[in-house]
Formats: C-alpha cells, structure tokens, sequence
C-alpha cells in the first residue's frame, strides 16, 4: 500500500501468482491485502483469479462529485460501475470488502457524509453486511491544505457507522 496503485502495474498479477503458488511462497490468497481506487476491467481480472483475495476500495466520499475531487480516478471509474463489481465479488466468493476512508477535517467528516455512506453500503441490498468500513487518520503532508479531523470527530463517525 502506498506505492500506486496496484490495478495499473501488471507485474501485480504476476507477483500473486508466484506468491500463492505452492511451489514457491504458498501464501494464502486470504492473507493477501489489495487496495485500489476500482480501476477497472482490471478489478474484475483480480476478483476473477485471485478469489479468496482481500480488496480494500479507497473510499474517502460517498459522493461522486467529492470523491472526484480528492481521486480523479473516479471520473473514467465512477463508484457507479465499482460496486457492481464489489457486489459480484461477495456474491461469488463470499469475501468481505474493506471501503477505506481517510478522515478530513471539514472535508468528509461531516453528519452528512455520515449519512450518505451508510446509505451507500444499505443500498448494496444483500451485500451491505460484508462492506466494513476503515477509518484512517489523515496525517498533516506539508502543502496541503488538508487537516486531521480531531479525535472528538473521528469517534464521532465512528460511533455513528
């Protein structure tokens, strides 16, 4: 995590397949964490062959025109078209979904953002019970504007998730 995204590197693919291999490190699929923005067809590819795969979907708003904003990968692969894709993953392989949220004081952090994020993962109908959500504390990046959102705030959201 931290190093790009992983969608857009095809040695990924590779790599899994030599890190599951049981003739090389035999690690389970289950153990294997990967985070992602939902870039897809490549999502789908992932899910495909490496079922038992751990995916973790950089969240950070429920709301298309924000997210867009703090990720433009969400232009060319709208949350729209990601959750169809997620929803395929639990539906066949019973895994759950990891939605990771990154805390921005004022920013995405509000009552409203709560909402809309519970509405989201509601609105997936059979599915909603394997989305979990991952609070991350933004941590202060000289030159950007953005700041942590207080303690106060993130037990806040969390209590209301």
């Amino acid at each position: 995590m931290g190093m790009g995204e992983p969608l857009l590197n095809d040695n990924l693919f590779s790599a899994l397949e030599v890190i599951t291999d049981d003739r090389f490190f035999n690690i389970s699929q289950r153990k294997i964490n990967v985070s992602t923005v939902g870039i897809l067809p490549n999502l789908k590819r992932l899910i495909d062959n490496f079922p038992s795969i751990n995916i973790a979907l950089s969240l950070n708003s429920p709301f298309p025109k924000q997210r867009q904003l703090l990720m433009p990968s969400e232009k060319k692969f709208p949350l729209a078209k990601i959750f169809p894709i997620l929803n395929y993953h639990i539906r066949t392989n019973r895994r759950k979904v990891f939605l990771s949220y990154i805390l921005l004081s004022g920013v995405n952090d509000t009552t409203q953002h709560i909402s809309a994020l519970i509405a989201l993962i509601r609105s997936q109908g059979g599915e909603a019970y394997l989305y979990h959500v991952n609070l991350i504390s933004f941590h202060p990046v000289a030159g950007l504007a953005f700041k942590p959102s207080s303690p106060r705030q993130i037990d806040f959201f969390k209590s209301q998730l």
